[in-house]
């Protein structure tokens, strides 16, 4: 779009006329009726749209035959750049590796047979994954491991399977206690019929917890029970427990917590 500004004065109002004659590349292209000024002095303007590049010139014509001016523009092409090539994403294949079964024992794994021997007082988690249709020393393995609903070891980015008939990862000392869910990956996709399994950690099991005045007698089990003392003991019966296993008190009045201890093994 161009327009032309012409300002102006000492016109006579409604006898006073003024008009344009655009020229594009020394071409008439455009011829404006006259237009009678409506003021003694104010700004006349006209505009020109869908101008191309090139050269254009506006002159502007009174009364009389003869040019009152003109003016003169050059427009530049606008340019365009070429547009830029985007290579569409390279999307990895699915590998053909398809996981035939996952678990998770508690001990460790005897490489030999593939065989974990399960020990209900180890601390060591271990899964193994069977699968077939892998490529030895292509395709990489790795797993995620869950605790309680909640990530506790994220990918282990293990090298390249070494294997075409299993993969397996021990988990390392398992602390806690609780359900552990493991979800194993092949070239980065969960892969397996399930992806996942779930193992507690522990047999343990509480079979009463009660609080006596005084002191216990671990020889006989029975607890003094004294009105009169100011001595308060916990006395828990369970079954199960390992040497590993650990036990925690915590004492609270009014609900305020005023002790803790724990008993390590």
């Amino acid at each position: 779009m161009l327009t032309v500004y012409v300002p102006y004065h000492n016109a006579k109002p409604g006898q006073t006329i003024l008009r344009n004659e655009w020229a594009f590349n020394g071409k008439v292209v455009q011829k404006a009726d006259p237009h009678f000024l409506r003021y003694e002095a104010a700004t006349y303007s006209y505009e020109f749209g869908n101008a191309d590049p090139g050269d254009f010139k506006v002159t502007i014509y009174g009364a009389d035959p003869a040019p009152l001016g003109s003016a003169t523009i050059h427009l530049a092409p606008v340019y365009i750049p070429p547009p830029v090539y985007i290579p569409p994403p390279v999307i990895n294949p699915r590998p053909a590796a398809r996981i035939d079964s996952v678990t998770i024992c508690q001990g460790n794994l005897n490489t030999s047979n593939g065989v974990c021997a399960t020990d209900l007082s180890s601390r060591t988690l271990t899964v193994v994954a069977r699968f077939h249709g892998a490529n030895s020393g292509a395709d990489d393995a790795d797993d995620s491991w869950e605790l309680n609903g909640a990530q506790s070891r994220p990918r282990s980015l293990s090298p390249s399977i070494t294997s075409t008939d299993f993969y397996h990862q021990a988990y390392g000392t398992a602390k806690e206690t609780g359900d552990y869910k493991v979800t194993v990956f092949v070239d980065a996709y969960p892969v397996g019929a399930p992806p996942s399994a779930w193992a507690p950690l522990s047999s343990f099991v509480s079979e009463g917890i009660t609080i006596c005045r005084g002191t216990f007698d671990g020889s006989s089990g029975v607890c003094q029970n004294n009105r009169s003392s100011n001595l308060l003991t916990v006395v828990m019966r369970f079954h199960g427990a390992t040497r590993q296993t650990t036990v925690r008190a915590e004492w609270s009045m009014a609900r305020m917590v005023i002790q803790r201890r724990t008993i390590t093994p």
